[in-house]
């Protein structure tokens, strides 16, 4: 019988079997505890939401569209999963860039701290009286315009704009009515309070 148990247990399978049941065993034991499932969820708040806005407008000049949203939407939550699972795999560390970027944020962030000081007595008034200029608001422009079209009218151009002129200016604030002495076109002949970058767009 003893003799059957251990050529039983000289077979490599059986070895195989009982060595990966103890490596498991101990795992078991002593091994690191599954991440919660919580960490593997990417969370993008409205405040992250307006900054995508915020930073589509300032490139673009107008909002973005629901689809052009969705797609920052997905494109931050996949870099924000690769970014974890890099970090993961060790990626991040003996990396020169990454130390590198790592050092030269924190440099950024102390400096800013390091010059947040308390202004002395009139600093304030003095800086804004000196530059106003920097802290004025766009002018504002309303204005009409009609367009005469010399693919249209050919050689009378200039005529019918000129007579067109000379009876706007005649009745006064122009309406509905009197706009229609131009052409048909497609872009937009009332402006009211517009900047000049409205107006521009």
């Amino acid at each position: 019988m003893r003799n059957k148990f251990t050529r039983l247990f000289t077979e490599p399978l059986i070895q195989f079997l009982v060595i990966g049941a103890a490596i498991y065993g101990a795992y078991a034991l002593f091994g690191t505890p599954e991440e919660d499932f919580r960490d593997t969820l990417v969370h993008v708040d409205s405040n992250r939401i307006n900054a995508f806005i915020s930073e589509w407008e300032s490139r673009w000049n107008r909002p973005p569209t629901q689809q052009e949203l969705d797609g920052l939407i997905q494109s931050y939550i996949r870099e924000d999963v690769l970014y974890r699972q890099a970090v993961e795999m060790g990626l991040n560390e003996d990396d020169p860039i990454t130390r590198r970027r790592m050092a030269q944020k924190l440099e950024f962030l102390t400096g800013d701290l390091a010059m947040m000081v308390q202004p002395a007595e009139g600093e304030l008034e003095t800086y804004f009286a000196q530059n106003q200029a920097s802290y004025r608001q766009p002018d504002l422009i309303t204005f009409s315009q009609v367009i005469f079209d010399p693919d249209t009218r050919e050689n009378s151009t200039l005529d019918d704009a000129a007579e067109a002129l000379t009876q706007l200016q005649a009745a006064g604030e122009p309406d509905a009515q009197s706009m229609q002495a131009g052409d048909q076109f497609m872009l937009q002949s009332d402006f009211r309070s517009a900047s000049e970058a409205d107006i521009a767009r």
